[in-house]
């Protein structure tokens, strides 16, 4: 184990012989305190602590199984160098401000469909109310001429009305003048039999 004095320089770097002996029989974040007081050069905050814990427990894993298999690996893989997971800070708020991006994207997607669906039910429902529109003024247009026709054939009815109620007072005028005729005609008749009757009986006489 590398134990940093005071007065030498910051480690700059951790064997996995290193990370075993911290994380072996100590939990993650008590071999992370532990870890940044013996080695306060390296990047026990900045980096990501899911990938750390992973890398670690990994380590950890990899030298118990070579203890039980292949113990002359065991030295080798000990004295290599740990690697800290990268600083993702950065990388996790981009991916973070991609996916806000992807989701207002998305968002924007959503409801230009639903106003484009929107959109052609509104031009459909324009098109059916011109369409019931040109129907209505052909209809209006149907029953104005034939309201026209209506009107004169009224005009004409009205008119043979006045016709008839004017004939009608004719043929009683005239009826009437008939029967009066009919009267005279009946008395002329009647006093020329009596003439005649009268002429008969003042006729002149034969001789002796």
């Amino acid at each position: 184990m590398q134990i940093v004095k005071e007065g030498t320089p910051l480690v700059k770097q951790i064997l996995n012989k290193d990370i075993t002996d911290l994380f072996e029989k100590e939990k993650f974040q008590c071999g992370v305190l532990k870890g940044q007081k013996l080695y306060p050069g390296l990047d026990w905050e900045k980096c990501d602590k899911l990938a750390l814990r992973t890398k670690v427990n990994r380590v950890v894993d990899r030298v118990k199984t070579l203890r039980k298999n292949n113990k002359s690996k065991l030295n080798v893989f000990l004295q290599s160098t740990f690697c800290f997971p990268e600083n993702r800070s950065d990388k996790i708020t981009f991916q973070y401000l991609q996916e806000e991006e992807r989701n207002r994207v998305k968002d924007i997607e959503r409801n230009a469909v639903k106003v484009d669906s929107e959109n052609k039910t509104l031009k459909r429902q324009i098109k059916q109310s011109n369409l019931d529109l040109e129907n209505l003024e052909i209809q209006i247009d149907h029953y104005e001429r034939k309201s026209d026709v209506l009107l004169k054939l009224l005009s004409i009815a009205g008119e043979k009305c006045k016709t008839t109620k004017r004939i009608q007072k004719e043929n009683r005028s005239w009826g009437k003048k008939f029967e009066s005729i009919s009267n005279q005609l009946d008395e002329s008749l009647e006093q020329l039999d009596e003439m005649k009757v009268k002429f008969a009986t003042l006729g002149p006489k034969k001789c002796p």
